[in-house]
């Protein structure tokens, strides 16, 4: 069993682009689930295939912790405190007191005599034998005993009315020398006086020590408190002197200073003095102003700490306040200036922190607060790179990956992909089998289409990675999707149909790997956008034309897709849409200009003939068409005019009228390698042919074919514009060379392939029109050269020359139909008419002779074959 090599190979290619458009799909689109941990690291990047929201307890929990912290706390004045510091500043003073005044001495009280008893006292009636009766006592002396207490302020013990101070109401007992107890006070001046005292003999004056007039912290310091007084009628008793109990000054203070050490030391002599000085205050009546310092400092710093002092700092603060603005104290009815400095310093020394948190109420506030803090949420769109490779995983990332579901093993969506790229392979090229033959069996253009299916994959791939920016970029960049430049490049080196197949593949490879119906829409109408463009080009302009407006319908796809499918993704509406409508056409004009690029690139590389690379064949500037020119003039103007009614003719049927013109440009060029054999090169020349036998000259005619493909190889000429040299003569005989040898050599002498010629039957209707022109191009030429060309004539050799090639096979293998034979029949009949347009005869214009010089037409029969026409002329004839 013979195996269809065809197959074999088709089968092979499918195979191949499956594999290779499965693998582009794939890429990155598998992977097996994996366990993920918060602060571990992502083993891959996960993108959000469709919007979600998580809460995201890390950021809620720290911004409830946040607005609790706000609240301030709430405060309670510290009573405990206040009691404590008031408490301080009366320790202060009573300190002072005890440090700067010692206890006075218990009071000894002078031992007077008791008073006599009268139930113990008797007098004696009767005496004794021989005793006299005592004398009768004396009258006694009636008199006045008097003296001065004070208190010695100097210590000098002599009295000094302006220093010392007078004691008053002072109890003072007199017993006089009938032991008769007489009990005086002092008055305002100190001073006390007894009347009516006995003072004959002697007189007992004693200070009652405990009387409570007696000011406190005094004691007795010139130690006559009792006294024995002698004397008679006027009785001065000694001045009694007290004194008061101080310690020692200086050891007062410097025992006051240790006991508060961050009192100033003129705060401690100040306080000091003030206590020393009450004693004598109290002893002259006055009060006492010590309690005055003390009772501003006291009120200040319940004041102070009532009006609430919070922390160190204010604290500080308030102590500041204090030094700068002390209390007015005054002292002895006037300001001190010393002792308000004394009371801001023990003031600020004993203030302190009298505000506390009330935590039962703070706690609650700050409870309300958190309650009152919404959770905190973070959203991911469809397109959102949620974490890149590698990347180290929060919480709410894990959170949002399960909620998507994206680390679910995906291993099983490389079947399915496999399974779609096999069955969108299999569509397009049972498709091409079933309804393009013609292109199904052309293994090049076969392996160009497998090979854009793949780049396609590629293309869509890439632009899907760079999408993994997330957000609205990540959106925008999807239209960078270079559809409409593939579009361009399909229509352009296969065709239109082919273009709108490609169109529905990149629609379903988008929707596979971008799992977004917006994209699938955009990337099947984009690539359609350029189809009907660049169908229509014939020239570098029309190639411009097909660029600016590729990009600018890209944008209005762009725009519209992104209004419908995206708007509600973007972040910032209308802009984003805005931003997508100018990828789209960047990536339209763009992709489209990387399109010429790749044209160029797989027209040489799979030698495929595109409209662009015609319409450099046609220039007259290409090398190929010069070297005609240059060395085959007459063949080079033969080759215009076939290519005139090549063109005509394939516009007429709807066949490409650039290859057909090129062909019939390009199908003599194996002529300049021996131009002078053939007729249309001779000019004022013998004809070669004349010495050359038949069989000879038709080896020559026959080597332009060989020649010709050699060149069009050397020049880069398409297989497709090459085909027009192997096929403008068919297989057919070259008449007249193969009846001249068979009148010279007989029939059998001769072999019938010697004269056929070098190539095969047109396949395509482009290479049939080109036989046909060239054969009429020659014939018309031979036959009108004395003949008038009427179109009734020229109607006569279409379909003479149309009637040979039919009835010889020749058209046997091309796709025209009748209805496109008498199509093309009718348009070169039309060329011809426009060709031999009747002049205008000019005035006194010498009449031109008949060319065979006998004044009448000569009946030639032009030859059916171009070559031979213009190889051969009529015996007798010149070509002019």
């Amino acid at each position: 069993m013979r195996i269809d090599r065809t197959v074999v190979r088709r089968g092979l290619m499918s195979l191949v682009t499956i594999l290779l458009v499965w693998g582009a799909l794939a890429i990155g689109q598998g992977r097996p689930g994996v366990d993920l941990e918060v602060g571990a690291q992502s083993p891959v990047a996960f993108t959000a295939n469709q919007t979600v929201t998580v809460v995201d307890d890390a950021a809620t929990a720290e911004a409830r912790d946040r607005a609790a912290a706000e609240v301030a706390p709430q405060y309670d004045i510290d009573q405990d405190a206040i009691a404590a510091a008031t408490a301080d500043v009366e320790t202060v003073f009573d300190q002072a007191v005890l440090i700067s005044v010692e206890d006075a001495p218990a009071p000894v009280e002078p031992s007077l005599p008791p008073e006599p008893d009268p139930s113990t006292t008797t007098t004696s009636t009767s005496l004794a034998e021989g005793e006299e009766p005592p004398p009768p006592p004396p009258d006694p002396t009636i008199g006045r005993v008097g003296g001065l207490l004070y208190l010695d302020a100097d210590g000098d013990l002599v009295f000094s009315d302006t220093v010392d101070i007078p004691l008053m109401g002072v109890e003072v007992t007199v017993v006089g020398s009938d032991d008769v107890r007489t009990v005086v006070a002092t008055d305002a001046t100190g001073l006390w006086v007894a009347e009516g005292v006995v003072v004959d003999g002697r007189v007992l004056v004693s200070v009652d020590l405990t009387d409570p007039s007696l000011p406190d912290d005094v004691t007795v310091a010139s130690g006559n408190a009792l006294q024995t007084l002698e004397g008679t009628e006027v009785v001065e008793a000694e001045t009694v002197a007290f004194r008061p109990t101080w310690t020692d000054t200086q050891a007062a203070i410097d025992a006051l200073s240790s006991a508060f050490p961050l009192l100033e030391v003129t705060t401690v002599d100040t306080i000091v003095g003030l206590a020393q000085g009450d004693v004598l205050r109290d002893a002259a009546g006055r009060s006492p102003q010590l309690i005055e310092l003390e009772t501003a400092a006291l009120g200040e710093v319940t004041d102070r700490m009532r009006d609430g002092i919070r922390g160190a700092a204010d604290l500080r603060e308030v102590q500041e306040e204090v030094v700068q603005a002390p209390p007015v104290v005054t002292i002895d009815g006037t300001r001190s200036p010393a002792a308000e400095a004394a009371a801001a310093d023990v003031i600020a020394t004993n203030l302190a922190v009298s505000e506390v948190v009330n935590e039962v109420t703070t706690e609650l506030l700050r409870q309300n607060a958190r309650e009152g803090v919404d959770d905190v949420t973070q959203t991911f769109r469809a397109g959102d790179v949620i974490v890149a490779q590698g990347e180290e995983l929060t919480e709410v990332q894990v959170l949002a990956i399960d909620e998507l579901n994206l680390n679910r093993p995906t291993s099983v969506g490389y079947g399915a992909i496999l399974a779609l790229a096999i069955v969108l392979v299999a569509m397009l090229f049972v498709y091409l089998a079933r309804f393009r033959p013609g292109f199904w069996a052309s293994d090049r253009r076969v392996t160009l289409l497998g090979l854009v299916l793949i780049l396609s994959a590629l293309s869509v791939r890439g632009v899907y990675a760079l999408t993994d920016v997330g957000g609205d970029l990540g959106v925008v960049l999807g239209y960078a999707l270079p559809v409409a430049g593939i579009g361009f490049l399909v229509s352009i080196l296969l065709d239109a149909r082919i273009a709108v197949l490609m169109a529905v593949a990149l629609a379903t490879m988008t929707g596979v790997v971008f799992n977004d119906a917006g994209f699938a829409v955009y990337a099947g109408m984009a690539t359609i956008a350029p189809v009907p463009l660049v169908s229509a080009i014939s020239s570098s302009r029309d190639q411009r034309r097909a660029i600016l407006t590729t990009g600018a319908g890209a944008a209005v796809i762009a725009f519209s897709v992104s209004w419908f499918f995206h708007s509600a993704e973007l972040s910032n509406g209308f802009v984003g849409v805005l931003q997508s409508t100018a990828m789209g056409a960047a990536a339209g004009w763009v992709s489209s200009i990387v399109a010429i690029f790749l044209v160029t690139l797989f027209e040489s590389m799979f030698d495929i003939t595109t409209n662009l690379r015609l319409l450099e064949l046609v220039d007259r500037n290409h090398a190929a068409l010069q070297l005609i020119q240059e060395k085959a003039w007459g063949t080079f103007n033969h080759s215009l005019m076939v290519g005139t009614l090549a063109d005509r003719a394939a516009r007429a049927i709807g066949a490409n009228p650039l290859l057909a013109r090129a062909a019939a440009y390009y199908h003599d060029i194996g002529k300049t390698e021996a131009p002078i054999y053939f007729i249309e090169n001779q000019f004022g020349v013998p004809n070669p042919h004349d010495r050359l036998e038949p069989v000879e000259s038709a080896k020559v005619i026959r080597s332009h074919v060989t020649d010709g493909l050699r060149l069009a190889k050397a020049y880069k000429v398409p297989s497709e514009v090459a085909e027009g040299i192997v096929s403008h003569h068919g297989d057919g005989i070259m008449r007249y060379f193969y009846e001249t040898a068979k009148e010279r050599y007989g029939e059998d002498g001769i072999d019938v392939e010697d004269y056929r010629h070098v190539g095969h039957k047109p396949q395509s209707k482009e290479m049939a029109i080109v036989m046909l022109a060239d054969s009429l191009e020659g014939a018309t030429r031979a036959t009108f050269t004395d003949t008038e060309p009427t179109p009734e004539a020229i109607t006569a050799v279409v379909d003479r020359i149309v009637a040979e090639k039919i009835n010889d096979g020749q058209l046997s293998e091309s796709p025209m139909t009748l209805n496109d034979i008498r199509t093309v029949k009718a348009a070169f009949v039309e060329t011809f008419v426009g060709h031999y347009h009747t002049r205008i005869p000019y005035p006194n214009f010498p009449d031109e002779p008949d060319e065979l010089g006998t004044g009448e037409t000569a009946a030639i029969e032009a030859p059916a074959d171009e070559d031979e026409a213009e190889t051969v002329a009529p015996p007798g004839t010149e070509r002019p």
